[in-house]
């Protein structure tokens, strides 16, 4: 059965930027995608490879700023209780090709996951690739050009100086 609008539920552990395990107060587990966030991939795959191409990045640059937008949702939203909303509202949570749940994600302050991690430079607004309800306001949360660089730029020179230190 699928979820309904609103369901409250306690995030167990973040998988990437978009995407966590959720438990609900019975114990069951399942996966929850964010809906209209897109961060990068903090592993080495195709979408990786892909996201690089279309902003003509490197790979290991894909990687770096998706294990920044795992440890910034971390941050926000590990162990603590969220609730999750249906793209309509009170319509059931909806599932993808992969089985997780489609949720945005109400924090515990109130506050929009999705939009604050764009807000923060981690992630962009899928709207590009999916038309979705909250397009306008994930757009708008998106920092300048300039900004958002050199919000990149510090984390990858963050990471850069982290993997020299462990090569020491």
């Amino acid at each position: 059965d699928p979820l309904p609008d609103g369901t409250r539920v306690r995030v167990g552990r973040v998988i990437d930027g978009d995407t966590f395990v959720a438990q609900l107060p019975s114990g069951q587990e399942f996966k929850v995608r964010v809906l209209g966030l897109d961060t990068p991939e903090s592993k080495r795959n195709a979408k990786a490879k892909r996201d690089a191409d279309r902003e003509s990045t490197s790979v290991t640059t894909q990687i770096t700023l998706g294990s920044a937008a795992h440890d910034a949702a971390t941050k926000l939203l590990d162990g603590k209780n969220v609730r999750l909303e249906a793209s309509k509202p009170d319509a059931p949570l909806r599932k993808d090709k992969y089985g997780r749940t489609l949720a945005y994600v109400r924090m515990g302050n109130g506050r929009d996951f999705g939009e604050e991690i764009i807000r923060r430079g981690f992630g962009e607004c899928y709207g590009w690739a999916i038309a979705h309800p909250r397009q306008e306001r994930y757009q708008r949360a998106r920092p300048s050009t300039s900004r958002l660089s050199k919000i990149r730029d510090r984390l990858v020179k963050k990471r850069k100086e982290k993997s020299k230190k462990k090569k020491k």
